[in-house]
């Protein structure tokens, strides 16, 4: 068999002399591409003998008569993950926070396996290499959690799964990986006193931001009066935005929603009425802001959703309408149905990055530190099944698409309830049970 028909042929070095261990050359011809009608040609050089090149092509003919494809010669993890990525965010179905992780994930995977081939990557390696990465966390002090692990794992099978799609390989090696186990999870709840203790925190210091907001500016007004200076709007006033962070707070506390739909509440989103001295209010839940700051859908149609709150809840959003209103014009703007609830010191839109900031603060101040935002809807639905409100309406509230989610991610045991069943159980067992002796009346 001739060179050209995967006949090995030795390759000698610029003197003319074999390499030691000789070095084989084989060509294999995989025919035309039907689509750009180019010759496919796959050459490879293997080391040993002859009898071992051979080997190595007939290995080479089965993967491709099983159905590989001709580009999987080529084609490298990091390339292909990079290709991934880019037809995940070209879909526009996915949110950004879900882009940006699978785009970091996929640095950190391509910074171990480079080039590395697909069709090379083996259950064994995909073994190691979360060794690897395991042990290198470990040593910069921030170790990856299991969990986290398990997400990596994931989108690794993704990648590898759309790689056997496309022939790139014959198996995906993950899929014979066991996956990393998710650990349980530290989702906390407040118990009702820091409940309590959280909300008088924001109205305190919602006050204390109140009284030294009207005092500076009193300040400013009699200092321009002394020196007869001309009065024109400002571009920002210090202390808006923080008056909007505290009613981020408060809206999540009293509904559960997530931050981002905080956030992405307007003026338009909420009704407020006062009846008879007391006050009332449903929030409209249809817009979420991106931690980039793009309002984009909610996850799901169940997202989409109407939240009655509190009338305490009610009453001091009414007053923040009225409060921002004349903090707005003091800077030459005029709130409206699209004005951010939660707005930044210019009136635009809240960020969340900011907010996160801010957020670590004052929760030491409020005496709750290491609390997380989102604990706060961890909160509304532990707390609303402990009082005995029904599964369904505590799922609407939350906008989860099904029930079983409600139950199982944020209903939290609660402590009084368990001392409760204890007595019940107790009080069940001390009960008499009824006699089975059947009395027969006679004549």
């Amino acid at each position: 068999m001739g060179y050209g028909d995967a006949e090995p042929r030795e390759k000698l070095d610029a003197n003319g002399k074999s390499y030691s261990p000789k070095r084989w050359e084989i060509v294999l011809c995989l025919g035309a591409d039907p689509v750009t009608g180019k010759r496919q040609r796959i050459k490879r050089v293997v080391r040993g003998t002859k009898s071992d090149a051979r080997k190595a092509r007939d290995a080479i003919r089965r993967e491709y008569e099983s159905g590989l494809s001709f580009e999987s010669e080529s084609m490298g993890f990091s390339e292909f993950a990079r290709e991934w990525c880019k037809a995940r965010k070209t879909t526009g179905a996915l949110r950004e926070k879900t882009l940006a992780r699978d785009e970091q994930t996929v640095r950190l995977l391509s910074g171990y396996l480079g080039n590395v081939k697909l069709k090379d990557i083996t259950p064994q390696m995909v073994e190691r290499l979360y060794d690897a990465i395991r042990e290198d966390k470990r040593k910069t002090g921030k170790p990856y959690s299991e969990t986290t692990m398990n997400r990596m794992h994931g989108t690794m099978r993704q990648i590898m799964d759309k790689a056997e799609r496309y022939d790139l390989i014959l198996r995906n090696p993950c899929k014979r990986v066991d996956p990393p186990k998710i650990e349980d999870s530290d989702r906390k709840s407040l118990g009702r006193a820091e409940c309590v203790k959280l909300l008088r925190a924001i109205d305190s210091e919602e006050s204390e931001m109140e009284q030294g907001y009207r005092a500076k500016e009193q300040r400013r007004e009699e200092w321009n009066a002394a020196r007869n200076a001309k009065k024109g709007p400002r571009g920002r006033l210090y202390g808006l935005g923080n008056l909007g962070r505290l009613e981020a707070v408060r809206i999540g506390l009293a509904t559960g929603m997530r931050l981002g739909e905080v956030h992405g509440l307007k003026w338009s989103d909420v009704v407020l009425a006062e009846r008879g001295g007391e006050w009332g209010g449903v929030i409209s839940v249809s817009k979420s802001l991106s931690f980039s700051g793009k309002l984009q859908s909610p996850k799901t149609k169940a997202g989409n959703r109407s939240i009655n709150i509190d009338a305490h809840t009610a009453e001091r959003l009414s007053w923040w309408k009225r409060t921002q209103a004349e903090m707005l014009g003091k800077i030459g703007r005029e709130q409206g149905p699209d004005t951010f609830i939660c707005c930044n010191d210019e009136g635009g839109s809240g960020s969340i990055p900011n907010f996160e900031r801010w957020w670590r603060e004052f929760r030491t101040r409020a005496g709750l530190p290491g609390l997380r935002y989102h604990e706060l809807r961890h909160t509304q639905a532990t707390q609303l099944l402990a009082a005995g409100v029904d599964v369904k309406t505590v799922q609407n509230r939350m906008g989860h698409a099904n029930a079983s989610i409600t139950l199982d991610w944020y209903a939290h045991a609660q402590p009084e309830n368990d001392v409760k069943a204890a007595a019940l159980m107790g009080a069940i067992m001390e009960e008499e049970p009824p006699s089975n002796v059947v009395q027969i009346r006679t004549a």
